[in-house]
């Protein structure tokens, strides 16, 4: 009898569509899996392409943003050249949580649209470039926007100041457009 060894699957093989190569994959989700309780239980997990709870204030703050809202600050921070990191995002759910720098989030307390969450509150992620409950990752530099000399875009997050200016930026916008609609 012979025996074997399992090798390790890539978490975006089998069931979705992969987004980033192999490689790049391997280290964005080894990176990303530092956030949850037991990074070697959300490999494994990620693994059979299922969602696990990653917890902020590990390595990141979180904001969950209105979805509209998220795409029109998204869109305002690419064109004012400002970085913008990884976020997931949901459809169905109409939001997008966005990474932060670790004690930053409270910058955008009180934003219309905006919800900050608590260090310990458990995102719900599927593994980096796969599609899982209608939930995916939009990664810098690898389908997302900006990249990094480094070769790690991933790890560059959004700074909470440019994300807040955003947020006001669409906020304004919104308010010109309704007034002009009522003249």
């Amino acid at each position: 009898m012979t025996e074997t060894t399992a090798v390790p699957q890539d978490p975006t093989s089998g069931g979705g569509r992969p987004r980033l190569g192999h490689t790049a994959t391997s280290a964005v989700t080894d990176w990303m899996s530092q956030a949850a309780r037991s990074p070697s239980a959300a490999l494994a997990t990620w693994r059979l392409g299922e969602q696990v709870p990653l917890h902020t204030g590990r390595v990141w703050d979180l904001v969950e943003v209105d979805l509209e809202l998220a795409r029109g600050a998204m869109t305002e921070l690419t064109e004012a050249s400002e970085h913008v990191g990884p976020h997931l995002v949901s459809g169905m759910e109409r939001a997008a949580w966005v990474l932060l720098p670790l004690g930053t989030s409270y910058r955008l307390a009180g934003l219309k649209g905006v919800l900050v969450h608590a260090a310990g509150w458990p995102l719900l992620a599927p593994p980096p470039g796969r599609y899982v409950g209608d939930r995916t990752w939009v990664l810098p530099g690898h389908g997302g926007h900006g990249g990094d000399e480094e070769g790690e875009p991933w790890k560059r997050l959004t700074p909470a100041d440019a994300l807040r200016e955003a947020v006001h930026h669409v906020h304004g916008q919104r308010r010109r457009g309704k007034a002009a609609r009522y003249r």
